[in-house]
């Protein structure tokens, strides 16, 4: 079962309350597309591409968790804390936080010097996609105001 970012905050001081904010969550979404585009160009390495497909990820969890109000604390595991509470967060099955998680091993995998492959590369990917569209509908659903930069304050 996944833990939420409240529990989270609970069981392992992985987050703190903040306030929800449009810049931010546009900002982090922007970012997300940037990181997207990087994964789709063909010039960057396969590392390059996977690790861009992690951090496109990692973008979203964030975006997701400040329109739930809560931000990451920098405590061990915090990345794995981060996808794990977006998740349940937008509703996604315990399968996809697994299939984003393992994008997190693979983007890893640097740290010990290891080369990502293609069949690496096209996982990340096709996970991004998932979680991206599931992402994007709970916006859309849940808070679609913050996607609206014309909007009022939210």
């Amino acid at each position: 079962m996944l833990r939420s970012a409240r529990r989270l905050s609970f069981d392992e001081q992985a987050f703190h309350p903040c306030p929800q904010d449009r810049a931010t969550v546009m900002a982090l979404l922007a970012s997300e597309s940037r990181k997207r585009d990087d994964a789709l160009l063909e010039a960057n390495s396969l590392d390059t591409r996977v690790e861009a497909t992690y951090d496109a990820c990692f973008n979203i969890a964030l975006a997701v968790l400040n329109a739930q109000g809560w931000k990451a604390r920098p405590v061990p595991a915090h990345h794995r804390h981060t996808l794990e509470a977006a998740c349940e967060a937008i509703g996604a099955s315990a399968g996809l936080f697994d299939r984003v998680d393992a994008i997190r091993d693979v983007r890893n995998q640097k740290y010990t010097g290891v080369s990502r492959n293609r069949k690496d590369y096209e996982f990340s990917l096709k996970v991004l996609d998932e979680f991206a569209q599931v992402a994007s509908a709970w916006f859309a659903a849940r808070h679609p105001a913050l996607l609206n930069p014309g909007a009022g304050s939210v």
